[in-house]
């Protein structure tokens, strides 16, 4: 390649309209054209897909009542029916349980799984004083058929959830500072390994309630920081487990979303287009040929 020329087209439609009449080598997959372009004979076999190493999740401040009682999160967890969100909207990926996705080193399958139960979430709210309700909020930066999605499967369980829009750079002020009940968040991988998970998600820092974690404990902290500096893979991973035994059996700190794929769709003249998990593409071992 003599050069690469990145386009920015913020219409998705447009987007895929100039893939489709060949003015674009390689384009992403928009999730309104999912089905027909990864069933259409005409395009299926253009689409490449691989599971990327990311994890969506809806966060909780564990610091902003009702939500600093561990049954309420459970009970939010309960409420959320993920797999009808990933069928329906997202359309692809796998559920996740924890904040590593399947693949990486130390992953844990058998962590405990707060399964889609509105009955056991009506039942924690109960126990928890709440049998009535209550009201929370959720921040967001735009709008979002995935939060619409959670806020309506909350209230089925008599939990409000008042949405907020806000500009991007009050959006990030307002979750660094945890003066919010509720987000919908990702974290993708800088580097295959656990470590870039769990320092960013769990550690706490500054250890104040105003963390972008909106959750404190000093044991997971410990537990991280030994991880970090431990070179032996199989007690690094025991580490890990225990951290996903606090953060995610005991705390419930928030509730674990899915794992999404990386898909972009390319065009047949393109060699050598290699898509990494983590979303980096090299582009020095690619050739275009001129379209025939």
């Amino acid at each position: 390649l003599d050069g690469v020329e990145i386009i920015i087209i913020e219409d998705e439609a447009t987007g895929m309209l100039k893939f489709e009449n060949g003015e674009v080598d390689v384009y992403g997959v928009p999730s309104a054209d999912f089905e027909r372009l990864t069933t259409d004979p005409q395009w299926k076999d253009m689409v490449v897909r691989v599971p990327a190493l990311d994890t969506y999740y809806f966060q909780l401040n564990n610091f902003s009542p009702p939500l600093d009682d561990v049954r309420v999160r459970k009970a939010i967890a309960h409420a959320i029916d993920r797999q009808s969100i990933l069928d329906k909207i997202i359309k692809s990926g796998q559920l996740a349980y924890t904040v590593l996705p399947p693949g990486m080193p130390c992953y844990n399958p058998d962590i405990a799984h707060y399964d889609y139960d509105p009955d056991l979430a009506r039942e924690l709210l109960q126990e928890a004083g709440y049998e009535d309700g209550f009201t929370m909020s959720v921040v967001q930066r735009a709008q979002s058929d995935v939060i619409d999605a959670i806020v309506a499967q909350l209230a089925q369980v008599g939990i409000t959830v008042e949405q907020e829009m806000v500009e991007r750079s009050a959006y990030w002020d307002i979750i660094y500072k945890g003066q919010t009940d509720s987000t919908y968040l990702s974290w993708w991988a800088d580097f295959a390994d656990p470590h870039n998970f769990f320092v960013y998600i769990w550690r706490s820092g500054p250890e104040t309630e105003e963390s972008k974690n909106m959750y404190v404990n000093e044991q997971m902290d410990t537990l991280i920081d030994e991880a970090a500096i431990t070179t032996d893979q199989d007690r690094r991973c025991e580490l890990y487990h225990q951290i996903e035994q606090l953060g995610i059996e005991e705390d419930a700190q928030r509730v674990w979303l899915w794992h999404l794929e990386t898909m972009r769709i390319v065009q047949p003249w393109v060699d050598g287009y290699v898509l990494p998990p983590n979303d980096v593409v090299f582009y020095y071992p690619i050739d275009v040929q001129p379209p025939r």
